[in-house]
């Protein structure tokens, strides 16, 4: 099951490392594992048996911190191309943490207000998983990038970075094995650019990264550029979507449905301003002179390997 890389940005779960007492992320993992382990799990135990499921599928070499690196840098770079993975301890994990998350959560602000820890390293990722989610781009590559640009081998030691690697790699198996399936659109053919006077060209990669027209964008710029394109080009709109077999399906859905809020946005705009009413109140011969004015037309190409 995906636990979502999303939850590393409102809740803090991971373990304790008692060589490094002073560090904030040890206090507070903390605060989640001795509820961990009144629930009768041991930490120490879940991450050994975490790092043998690692190393017999040969993703870990061994426990060294050098060897997470090498992991991270393999996730980041999407070199994994084979991989079916699930820590459902994960699961049970989660599930501790939201029966007990007020007790957690206080006891975690509790270490925050102390101001008496070492929150450097942790406050570097902070502000890059922020960033990331203000750019809306969050991914497991993306993810593992931040982590590999702050933490260092001796951080790994942590079991807090151990199993935010573990988290990101039960993630990035999740996404692996739900690209985009092989045959879907196959009986598509390659459009004729000349065909349309001035197209919106959209592009997906591996990476989940979208561009427009030949230039990679953030995901929260393209609802507008949709409705920008719209109004201009109208009833001679022709959206050209082409995917990569490597993009994740999740993320090709979600831009659909992008395109599609985007028009019909448009459409409830103009009833309102042109009727004086919703467009789902409109009667059916207005309706259709809108969606004719602002369609909804997507032109699937060939997928890319």
């Amino acid at each position: 099951m995906k636990i979502g890389i999303k939850l590393f940005l409102i809740v803090f779960f991971f373990s304790s490392c008692k060589a490094q007492k002073s560090r904030v992320e040890t206090k507070i993992q903390d605060c989640y594992n001795s509820h961990y382990t009144k629930s009768g799990n041991d930490i120490k135990k879940t991450i050994i048996e975490f790092e043998k499921i690692l190393i017999s599928k040969k993703l870990l070499k061994s426990n060294k911190g050098k060897d997470y690196i090498e992991l991270l840098k393999k996730i980041e770079r999407n070199e994994i191309t084979e991989l079916k993975i699930s820590f459902k301890e994960l699961d049970n994990m989660n599930s501790i943490r939201g029966k007990f998350s007020t007790e957690i959560y206080k006891c975690q602000q509790a270490v925050f207000n102390s101001k008496i820890y070492d929150t450097t390293t942790f406050d570097k990722l902070r502000i890059k998983i922020d960033s990331l989610v203000t750019l809306n781009q969050i991914s497991s590559s993306s993810f593992a990038k931040s982590l590999l640009s702050t933490i260092t081998t001796k951080d790994t030691k942590l079991d807090y970075y151990k199993l935010m690697v573990f988290r990101i790699l039960n993630d990035y198996s999740f996404d692996l094995n739900n690209r985009f399936p092989t045959n879907l659109l196959k009986n598509k053919k390659t459009y004729q650019k000349e065909k349309y006077k001035n197209p919106f060209e959209i592009a997906l990669n591996e990476k989940n990264e979208i561009s427009v027209n030949g230039k990679i964008i953030l995901v929260n710029q393209f609802k507008e550029l949709i409705k920008i394109y719209e109004q201009k080009e109208k009833e001679n709109s022709a959206i050209i979507f082409i995917a990569n077999r490597k993009t994740t399906y999740k993320f090709y859905t979600d831009i659909l449905d992008i395109i599609n809020s985007g028009i019909t946005e448009l459409r409830k705009e103009y009833s309102k301003k042109e009727y004086n009413k919703e467009f789902e109140n409109l009667e059916k011969t207005d309706k259709l002179m809108i969606e004719q004015k602002y369609p909804i037309r997507i032109i699937e190409n060939e997928i890319k390997d």
